[in-house]
């Protein structure tokens, strides 16, 4: 009646074998895929510290580029500052003269009127002395004149 009920030793032995058996596999199949697994980590790990000495690599060439380019930055801030200081000095200068080249025709032109005034007055007080020397003259050669006419041709001048 167990019979029945129970399967027998040989049977039972054997499907503890098959378990077993089935057992082993999947510790085999398990240990295979824990390996692989196990591989591909470290090969994960390999890879991301290969990346991350390109990238400390990278940062320090990122710096020095930066450091570059920072320090090309400041020379151009000072040279255009230079410029700048430059053109507004040129700026400064070129108004300045400007300036004085507006006054100067001014200055000049009161310079000219001064010394027209003054040549307008010698002229006239040359003039005024020739004038007076003129007649002075003139009196003088009519008196000479009359004196030779008295005495040479007995003529009366009056």
């Amino acid at each position: 009646m167990l019979q029945e009920k129970f399967a027998g030793k040989q049977k039972t032995e054997d499907r503890f074998d098959q378990v077993l058996a089935e057992i082993r596999d999947l510790r085999e199949e398990s240990q295979r895929k824990w390996d692989e697994s196990q591989r591909r980590w470290d090969e994960q790990q390999s890879e991301i510290r290969d990346l991350r000495e390109d990238t400390k690599a990278n940062q320090v060439e990122i710096r020095a580029m930066r450091e570059e380019s920072q320090r090309k930055w400041d020379e151009q801030q000072s040279e255009n500052r230079t410029l700048r200081e430059e053109s507004q000095r040129k700026w400064d200068e070129q108004q300045s003269e400007n300036r004085a080249l507006r006054e100067e025709p001014q200055q000049i032109l009161k310079e000219v009127q001064l010394f027209i005034r003054k040549y307008d007055s010698s002229i006239g007080a040359i003039g005024s002395r020739w004038g007076l020397s003129a007649e002075r003259a003139e009196q003088s050669f009519r008196s000479a004149l009359g004196s030779i006419l008295e005495e040479s041709f007995g003529v009366r001048v009056g």
